[in-house]
């Protein structure tokens, strides 16, 4: 799921970085 596209600027970068954790 990327929750990136709708995410600050760099929350786009944590969140696919956390999404990769997953």
């Amino acid at each position: 799921m990327e929750r990136g596209t709708f995410t600050p600027f760099g929350l786009n970068l944590v969140n696919e970085l956390f999404i990769d954790l997953l």
